[in-house]
């Protein structure tokens, strides 16, 4: 039975006893609040252990609780959030990480050789349908679907806003997962075209992925301008939300800064964000930043990423790239769809860079002073 069943049940029992029933809706506001909050302690808690240690058995032999002595395990009985924040937050991540990223359990990060080559990239590049290549912006499509379904986990129920969506695959494979999807992007007036806007459902439709039906069941479509988000988006009712190569082109480094930072209250509690745009590989002062067309630098990225965790959501930063020749090769006009890692685009080189984002709970939990990444 579905939620929507259940609570349509209660109510129908409950409706002749008002106060009974606004007691009952309040007990379940309550209950599925701390269910969302427990969703992400769990993410936490598995990215603490890897591999994931087998199940407990009764006699917690196989507790995955530190042990400080081998002989005689001492296990603690975890049964509120408080003790278990207390407990994770213990082991606070830096928002610095050191090591080459890992596409198993994603951070923000730059896109690598290795990641594209790891097992799970290819399976979300088999369900893509995609053909295979060393190339970054293969790497943010799946490094989208990746992130969201690593912390917030894709499926039936699950609502999906992505912005700035243009012609691309991601809206119609997650509408086949069984997401709603609310697909937007900027389309310019007088006529004009930017060459890459979507400008009705339909540009968004790819059989390949998913069938019409489910498509038009599962996805609806409007205009968007990404600097100025409507109002009633920003109600805290998606479970994730996503742009893939959109920030660099919406008016010039502060507009996409801001935008990732209004574009938060679009979530609810522990919703996830994930963002890719163009990284400057070459310098952390000089860059380009034109409202056409802007490179972030770490610097941008490292500021952005300080107020996020200030206003209690949680993120964690790895700067590190890869070591292969692949890696370090920069790829010029015509670019080559088998191996652009990295681009010469005038006098910089650039790079993608990937953002993932889970949005705080307020409270003690979203106090500057206990944010916890989370991600390791």
């Amino acid at each position: 039975m579905g939620t929507g069943s259940v609570k349509n049940t209660v109510k129908r029992l409950l409706s002749p006893f008002p106060f009974l029933y606004s007691h009952a809706s309040r007990s379940y506001k309550r209950l599925k609040s701390t269910g969302e909050a427990l969703r992400w302690r769990v993410a936490v808690l598995r990215s603490r252990f890897s591999p994931l240690p087998p199940p407990a058995t009764a006699d917690n032999s196989n507790s995955c609780v530190a042990v400080p002595d081998p002989q005689k395990p001492e296990v603690k009985i975890i049964t509120t959030l408080e003790e278990l924040d207390a407990q994770l937050g213990s082991a606070e991540l830096p928002l610095i990480l050191d090591g080459e990223p890992n596409f198993d359990k994603p951070v923000s990060q730059l896109v690598t050789v290795a990641q594209i080559c790891s097992a799970r990239f290819e399976q979300w590049r088999r369900l893509f349908q995609w053909g295979f290549g060393l190339n970054r912006k293969l790497w943010e499509y799946l490094y989208i679907l990746n992130g969201c379904d690593s912390y917030g986990g894709l499926g039936a129920g699950r609502r999906a806003l992505g912005f700035g969506v243009g012609h691309e695959r991601l809206a119609a494979l997650l509408a086949n997962m069984g997401c709603q999807v609310m697909a937007t992007d900027y389309v310019p007036g007088d006529g004009q075209s930017l060459g890459w806007e979507a400008r009705s459902l339909e540009d968004l439709m790819d059989e390949l992925v998913c069938p019409e039906e489910k498509f038009r069941q599962n996805v609806s479509f409007r205009h968007v301008d990404m600097n100025e988000i409507p109002s009633d988006l920003l109600r805290g009712q998606f479970d994730f939300l996503w742009s893939c190569g959109s920030l660099e082109h919406i008016g010039g480094l502060q507009n996409g800064l801001d935008f990732i930072e209004k574009a938060m209250a679009c979530l609810r509690p522990g919703g996830v964000a994930v963002h890719t745009t163009e990284f400057n590989v070459v310098s952390n002062e000089r860059t380009l930043d034109t409202p056409g067309l802007s490179f972030y630098r770490r610097q941008d990225i490292e500021g952005l990423a300080r107020r996020l965790r200030e206003q209690g959501h949680h993120i964690a930063l790895n700067f590190t790239k890869g070591t292969t020749v692949a890696d370090l090769h920069v790829d010029q006009e015509p670019y080559h769809y088998p191996l652009s890692i990295n681009a010469l685009v005038g006098e910089f080189v650039i790079t993608s860079i990937g953002l993932i984002i889970q949005k705080g709970w307020g409270g003690a939990c979203g106090s500057a002073s206990n944010v916890r990444a989370g991600w390791r």
